[in-house]
């Protein structure tokens, strides 16, 4: 059956100002409401940002209060990034990857975002950063336009992007949440029919034990290469032994196209 929607403006205050290549995922708290996370990007004079809004999205919700600007708490923050690949976890914390800085230089380090509200004022949000240190060096190198997806809503996977030098991947990696370390769950390698091309600026969203994977950038020995095959990576295993394998999903859908948005629909 088609699918139908419609698109409608929200009514609301004042919001963060215009950016390209910031990051926005769905956070669902203790008191069971979501709201929309939004964090920094590039805006249109090309500098980088690094601050933090909510948006409530229920109708509920007064108008005049909808976006808020999240309260950092502590002295340790992220530096100003765009480009970056963020998602949320179980425990409803943020986790932040890579990027670009300034300076346009790719970035390698990954943030824990811990968000909160008092249970008697909703529109103040705070939380505080923490940088989680890997336990060892063997750590994905650093890049941006990357994806990163939570695996049974504690660990992380972290899939392509495009490195320093236009140095695109397709390369697979696992963040173990306890260990605090990284594991190389597939090489840079050729495209087949089993393996996605490299790519970057493309979608990814974990649904259940899965996660699916579209669009993105490539590059081939002619210039750049769009791809538009849905993908679905399957994982199998625990923290210490994840194995993982891609499948083409055969299915006919949108034509080619990258920095594209693609969200979990009912749950």
């Amino acid at each position: 059956v088609p699918a139908e929607a419609t698109w409608s403006i929200m009514p609301s205050n004042e919001g963060p100002k215009g950016r390209i290549h910031h990051s926005m995922v769905r956070v669902t708290h203790q008191d069971g409401v979501s709201r929309i996370v939004l964090f920094a990007g590039q805006d249109f004079d090309g500098m980088a940002l690094q601050d933090m809004w909510t948006f409530h999205p229920e109708a509920n919700h007064d108008e005049s209060k909808r976006w808020q600007r999240v309260t950092i708490v502590g002295p340790d923050v992220p530096k100003p990034r765009y480009g970056h690949a963020m998602t949320t976890t179980s425990r409803a914390t943020l986790m932040v990857s890579g990027g670009l800085d300034a300076s346009a230089v790719s970035i390698a380090d990954l943030w824990e975002f811990s968000l909160s509200w008092d249970v008697d004022d909703i529109y103040s949000p705070k939380g505080q950063w923490a940088q989680r240190t890997p336990a060892s060096s063997t750590v994905p190198d650093a890049r941006a336009y990357h994806s990163l997806a939570s695996l049974n809503g504690a660990d992380l996977l972290l899939f392509g992007g495009e490195c320093n030098d236009r140095d695109i991947r397709n390369d697979l990696w696992h963040f173990d949440d306890v260990t605090s370390t990284w594991t190389e769950v597939m090489a840079p390698g050729s495209a087949n029919s089993e393996r996605p091309a490299i790519r970057f600026q493309q979608n990814m969203v974990q649904i259940g034990p899965t996660a699916l994977m579209f669009g993105g950038l490539g590059q081939t020995g002619t210039g750049m290469a769009y791809n538009e095959i849905l993908w679905e990576l399957i994982t199998k295993g625990d923290e210490t032994n994840l194995t993982a394998r891609w499948r083409r999903v055969n299915a006919r859908g949108p034509s080619f196209r990258h920095t594209t948005t693609m969200v979990e629909m009912n749950g």
